[in-house]
Order: structure tokens, then sequence, then C-alpha cells
């Protein structure tokens, strides 16, 4: 695989994220989130460059924001928001780890009781 760094040019408009790949005139997406962005953009590079299946978690992927004004503002709500809803995911994964954590726990209690008897 070739150590190619890919400058990637992001911009915001109205509720979606824009990004275009400089130097693939071809590869250009869009996504509601940044994390979405970033899949999106790995997908369209290994398209147009025809890589192998998989290479495109392998990219090196530099990303420039350009926004301004009322832009930057949205996006910088929008950005909340997002780091908002991970949060949530998190906490709400960390309470099925809890949970899961604890089934473990009672499960093994149970079988080391039934060993012993």
């Amino acid at each position: 695989m070739s150590s190619r760094i890919y400058r990637v040019r992001v911009t915001s408009e109205a509720d979606k994220w824009l990004a275009d790949v400089d130097g693939l005139p071809e590869a250009h997406t869009f996504a509601d989130n940044l994390s979405a962005l970033d899949g999106a953009v790995r997908e369209v590079i290994a398209l147009v460059e025809d890589l192998p299946d998989g290479a495109e978690d392998e990219l090196e992927l530099v990303y420039d924001l350009e926004l301004s004004g009322a832009d930057l503002e949205d996006a910088m709500e929008r950005l909340r928001l997002e780091q908002r809803r991970v949060w949530h995911q998190a906490e709400a994964l960390e309470q099925h780890l809890t949970v899961l954590r604890r089934a473990v726990h009672t499960t093994e209690a149970h079988r080391l009781g039934r060993d012993a008897a």
C-alpha cells in the first residue's frame, strides 16, 4: 500500500458536511456528521483509486475545515450536538458493560458454588 497522504477539504452547507479530495476531481461526498463523513471519504477514495477491499481503513487523511462566519457558528453547534450524542452513546455502552460484568460475575459465582457442592 502506498504511503500517500490525502488532503480533504471540508465545508458545511445547510445541515450537511461536504468533502472534496485534493488531486482527485471525482472524489467528493457528503454526510450528516463528521464521523460518517470520514467513512464516506475513505470509501470514495477507495473507489476512485480502485484500491483493494479493506484498504480504506489504512488511508492517511488530513482534513482542512473551510468554515467562516455563520457557517462556522452553525458547524460549531452541530459539533456540540454530535459530541453530546457520542457522550450519551458512551454512557449507554458503559451501562451495558456494567450489566454484562454483573451477569458474568453472578454466573461465575453460581457455577463455582455448584462445582463445590
